[in-house]
């Protein structure tokens, strides 16, 4: 991906927006600003639809993750730009992924947080904007390093109260901003 499209380019920096505006905003994520500010998080997209593909992908930047310093790489979203776009797919594809991780003796090491334009948290109804702590402008693999997150969890005050604090917001908001912020980035060209 040395030279990714036009579409490839503005799909990330699509992505990079939802992050800036809505993630890091909202401090939706405590523990991402620090990488964030020194440009610890890599940023993939792929035009692939393949799930042969992108499981392919999803290895090799578990490799990646595992054999580059924190430092320089702390965390991986790979951005889905076509495919899965219905949430069932990319939720079953979500399991092969953690299956993945299991067998390739990365459990412990790395794991895997989901985000989808869609995503909807069992239990919860469509309209219920608590779900918007996970939606994205596009399907998104999150690939984290789990002693880092180990280590951000132990110095946090109460680590607990983030999904609770995460789903008080998203209601006090409504759907209707969190619906409207998405739509407005997902027209940044």
């Amino acid at each position: 991906m040395s030279d990714p499209s036009a579409k490839t380019q503005l799909v990330i920096q699509q992505s990079k927006a939802w992050l800036e505006q809505v993630v890091l905003a909202y401090e939706l994520c405590p523990f991402a600003r620090k990488p964030y500010d020194l440009e610890q998080i890599r940023l993939i997209a792929t035009p692939s639809r393949s799930l042969s593909e992108l499981l392919q992908l999803v290895a090799e930047e578990c490799q990646l993750l595992v054999t580059t310093p924190s430092d320089e790489i702390e965390t991986s979203l790979i951005i889905l730009e076509s495919a899965l776009v219905d949430f069932r797919d990319y939720w079953s594809f979500v399991g092969e992924v953690e299956n993945q991780i299991y067998t390739t003796g990365l459990e412990g090491i790395l794991q895997v947080a989901s985000f989808h334009p869609n995503y909807l948290f069992g239990g919860s109804t469509a309209k219920d904007p608590a779900n918007f702590t996970n939606r994205s402008p596009f399907p998104m693999l999150h690939l984290l390093r789990e002693d880092s997150l180990s280590a951000a969890l132990a110095h946090h005050k109460a680590p607990e109260q983030i999904p609770e604090r995460n789903i008080a917001l998203m209601r006090e908001k409504g759907i209707q901003h969190w619906q409207q912020l998405l739509s407005s980035i997902k027209q940044t060209t």
